[in-house]
């Protein structure tokens, strides 16, 4: 690795130090502005700013009666966690691997689990799973390999460490789900949700708005470093708001207090340094804390107001509003902005504003304040990778793709040369089709019959097309002057043109949002006026069709869906995931390529 730029010691060891001294002194230097961690917590409750045109915000749910306690763990629980635990070779300050604990499981589940309920039952978290050793990640993305800040401190933790903080995040998801405690808008380190469910949820939200005439306006917010910033009291007081008490919460306090990291660089470490904030990126238990830190945004900062509504995926918030005019839209976002900053203050969060995005469904000029910054609507909104025009389409995305895809289909027919054609195969669907195919039911709209002809998209997608065969050329060793049929060529690549490879993934997605009626159900399911559509039956004995979520627009994600849920034969009456995908797989066969 190229050492970073203020390290004057060529010795790896000098480098390991001046990486942990960066990180360390960066969460400090964010953490230095926070109010005193004792008023921290209550910031998000009591200082809401005061607005007589806003509902007035909702109170908390009323506590239940009993409080969450943690389940002690058994030898078959360790083994089914150990089996699901990934295998790395990245080893913690045990260095034990993962795979010791997989193969010796039959002899160990039970010492394990003897260790994880004395931890359980006392409320002390063991010192060692404390230390952490930091894998610094390069950003890439046109960054500087010489300077620190363009390296992602990743934790790497003993491996025994994540056998009980599973046991403890299955406990409290389960918890918290019971407790209503993590809303709806939150998309982020969920069973069950995706990003691919937040885009298509926003996407549609906005259409429908902007269907029936309003002006809509999008702020996509930025935190920075965000699960380094958590204060242990405040979030001890939130949990406290979910019922987590005793003997759990003091489990948690200790989670979260007295660790120490240490930087790899080079197979050098670096002397250990004392964290007092965040929880370290790379555990398993760490995300869930961070949903729950952040459990209260919605309600602290839309409330009840109808004309708004906030996307969440993890630490990547983004705000929502729709009005009749531009002016009023102006009013709206700045409220509800000045409500995002004073939650960020009050709970320990810290807004990059050079990283706020604002898009605007009109191509007039229009800016905000947000806090003492001025913000300009721009053409595009980047959202988890994936970017939005003025019309909410996904064209812009769907350019850069296409770049990406002829550059890794490039990448493969090199590596050709050296690679025999099953692993090329292997590589092709990792490398492009994993690409092609994220976020795809949102970024690529399936075509179901010959008439559909997406004006700005065909183009595109057929470039995307292209590449596919390119690829499919480079596996089977073949020539574009041999003319083999498409259908013949990919099929033999072991790959999938882009129609059938969006169109199968596609229906498998609308197929969970009926089966589940998650927020991407709610909305392609749910009840409308009888001019507007047939509500379908909620049990899979029905072949009733539904209506379009938003008619008038064919390449909105939710129409799509609707229109697939609608076609593919026997998708209503699939019972299992398995039986849902296979339908999906012979469907997508003979639609148009």
């Amino acid at each position: 690795m190229t050492l970073p730029e203020c390290t004057t010691n060529m010795d790896p060891n000098e480098t390991a130090k001046h990486q942990n001294e960066f990180f360390i002194n960066k969460i400090a230097r964010l953490t230095a502005s926070f109010p005193s961690e004792s008023n921290l917590h209550v910031a998000s409750e009591e200082d809401a700013p005061e607005d007589d045109d806003l509902r007035e915000v909702p109170e908390s749910k009323p506590k239940a009666k009993k409080n969450f306690s943690f389940t002690f763990v058994t030898a078959g629980s360790v083994t089914r966690i150990v089996k699901n635990l990934k295998n790395t070779t990245a080893m913690g300050v045990d260095e034990i691997p993962t795979q010791v604990w997989k193969k010796g499981v039959v002899v160990l589940a039970g010492p394990i689990a003897r260790v994880c309920n004395i931890s359980l039952s006392t409320g002390i978290y063991p010192d060692i799973f404390k230390q952490a050793i930091i894998h610094p990640i390069f950003k890439g993305s046109g960054k500087d390999p010489r300077d620190p800040g363009s390296y992602r401190p990743i934790s790497i933790l003993p491996s025994l460490s994540k056998i009980l903080e599973t046991a403890v995040r299955d406990a409290l998801l389960d918890w918290l789900k019971l407790q209503g405690f993590i809303p709806d808008s939150q998309f982020g380190f969920l069973p069950r949700r995706s990003g691919t469910m937040a885009l298509a949820c926003a996407q549609t939200d906005w259409i429908e708005a902007k269907s029936s005439g309003q002006v809509v306006g999008i702020l996509a917010f930025d935190f920075s470093a965000a699960f380094d910033t958590i204060a242990c009291l405040t979030l001890l007081s939130k949990l406290e708001a979910a019922n987590v008490t005793g003997i759990p919460l003091k489990w948690i306090k200790s989670y979260m207090s007295d660790r120490y990291q240490r930087v790899l660089w080079n197979h050098n470490l670096s002397e250990p340094r004392p964290l007092t904030h965040g929880v370290p990126q790379g555990s398993i238990l760490g995300p869930l804390l961070f949903l729950v830190m952040i459990a209260d945004m919605h309600r602290y900062v839309i409330g009840d107001s109808p004309n708004a509504n906030l996307m969440a995926y993890a630490d990547d918030s983004t705000l929502y509003a729709h009005a009749k005019s531009m002016d009023v839209l102006r009013v709206d976002l700045e409220r509800l902005s000045d409500r995002m900053i004073s939650y960020s203050q009050g709970t320990g969060l810290v807004l990059n504003n050079d990283k706020t995005q604002l898009l605007v469904s009109s191509s007039k000029k229009f800016q905000i304040n947000v806090g003492s910054s001025l913000i300009s609507a721009s053409p595009v909104l980047k959202l988890l990778g994936i970017e939005f025009d003025r019309n909410f389409a996904t064209t812009p995305s769907l350019k850069k793709l296409a770049t990406a895809a002829n550059t890794r289909a490039s990448m493969i027919y090199r590596l050709g040369f050296s690679m025999p054609p099953h692993l090329l195969t292997t590589l092709a669907n990792g490398l492009l089709m994993g690409k092609i195919l994220a976020f795809s039911p949102v970024n690529i709209p399936t075509r179901l019959n010959m008439d559909d002809h997406y004006q700005n998209y065909i183009g595109v997608t057929e470039d995307i097309n292209k590449a596919i065969k390119a690829t499919a050329r480079t596996i089977t060793k073949s020539k574009l002057s041999d003319k083999i049929r498409s259908e013949v060529l990919l099929q033999k690549s072991g790959l999938k043109c882009l129609n059938e490879a969006v169109a199968s993934t596609t229906a498998v997605t609308v197929w969970k949002a009926k089966t589940f009626m998650d927020p991407l159900g709610q909305r392609i399911f749910r009840e409308k006026s009888n001019l507007q559509c047939t509500r379908s039956v909620t049990t899979h004995n029905t072949t009733k069709d539904i209506g379009l979520p938003v008619p008038g627009y064919p390449t909105l994600s939710t129409n799509i869906m609707a229109r697939i849920w609608n076609t593919v034969p026997g998708l209503q009456h699939a019972s299992t995931l398995g039986a849902a995908k296979s339908l999906a797989k012979k469907w997508a066969k003979d639609i148009p390529r």
